[in-house]
Formats: C-alpha cells, structure tokens, sequence
C-alpha cells in the first residue's frame, strides 16, 4: 500500500464498522513503521479508524501495531500540526476522547495547545442529526423525557 492506501483501508474498515482485527493490525504497523511518508491527514484518519474499531485499546501492553500506533500518534502529530485541516483536528479529538475516556490511557497524546486547538474545531462544527437521532429525540418527547445535552470538555 502508498502511505494514503494504508489510512484508506483502515478508514473503509471503519466507516462500514467491520473489525478485522489482524489486518487493522498489520495496517497500523506499516503505518508505525511508515510514519515519516504519512502525512498529518494520514496519520489523523487511521488513528479516527483504529479508535472507531476500538483497535490498540485491549492488550496495549502487547506488541499489536495498532497499540504501538496509539502510544506513539501524539509525538509524530505534534510535529506536523500546521499541516492539519479542519477535518483532522476534528478526527484528533474523536481519537482523544477515545484514547482518554473510553481507554484510561494519557500516554501517546499530542501536546495540550494541539488538544485544545481540536476539541475547539470540533466545538465549532456544525452537525446534523441522523435519522436514528431524530427519532429518539420523538420517542423521548412523546414519553416526555428531556435527555440532558451532551457538553464538550
């Protein structure tokens, strides 16, 4: 694969949420070995894909590569941040929140001023609700039920 097939596959696999575990691997691994070929948008979109599947979260004490790619992302982002578009600070935060909250884990993240700089274009984006959210938000409003909104941090 070229640098941009590596992300590409591991983001198909994560946009249709099919797991499969030793080929995400094996991606993650040409992606920890081929780190300096990808760039920001790279790197950005097949941590999103690995945090979507849930990949390098069990058994990161292992040698897995999608493990190896998790502790090691945060240092090889920090060095190509100017590079990064809306999308993939977008992308950075959803893989920190990840990475932070659903796994415990501190090791592997990008410096605090690139943190904040993604969770601020996250905040700003504009997003439209599915069709599964809408009709949750009828059922709840039928039940008269008000779930609490979700804040960012």
């Amino acid at each position: 694969f070229s640098p941009q097939g590596l992300s590409t596959a591991a983001w198909a696999f994560a946009t249709a949420n099919h797991t499969a575990p030793s080929l995400l691997d094996a991606v993650a691994a040409q992606a920890v070995a081929r780190h300096a070929e990808l760039d920001a948008r790279c790197l950005t979109a097949t941590a999103w894909s690995l945090a979507v599947l849930d990949m390098g979260g069990n058994g990161e004490r292992g040698t897995g590569g999608a493990a190896r790619f998790a502790r090691r992302f945060g240092g090889w982002l920090d060095s190509r941040a100017a590079e990064l578009s809306h999308e993939s600070l977008c992308q950075l935060h959803q893989w920190r929140l990840w990475r932070a909250e659903e796994r415990r884990r501190s090791d592997g993240l990008p410096s605090a001023p690139l943190l904040a700089q993604a969770a601020a274009a996250f905040g700003a984006t504009r997003t439209r609700q599915s069709e599964i959210q809408s009709s949750v938000g009828e059922a709840l409003a039928a039940l008269d039920t008000w779930p609490s909104r979700e804040r960012l941090r």
